[in-house]
């Protein structure tokens, strides 16, 4: 179940307008993934954060909206 709700809060974070909103979501949601202690999320969470800047810059362009 932790595991659905996390993936659904990703999700739903596309909703999010601007790069400061994501990149204090991706911060609290990496903490939470670690907490919850799920290999493969947790692996997914250092992609993330791997690839951090190139996601926010899509939330810079406002591609979202599209």
């Amino acid at each position: 179940m932790r595991a659905y709700l996390l993936k659904e809060e990703i999700r739903q974070s596309l909703a999010l307008e601007t790069p400061e909103e994501a990149s204090k979501f991706l911060t609290r949601w990496r903490k939470g993934v670690k907490r919850s202690q799920i290999q493969p999320l947790i692996k997914f969470s250092n992609t993330l954060r791997n690839h951090q800047p190139l996601i926010l810059n899509w939330f810079s362009t406002g591609q979202q909206h599209s």
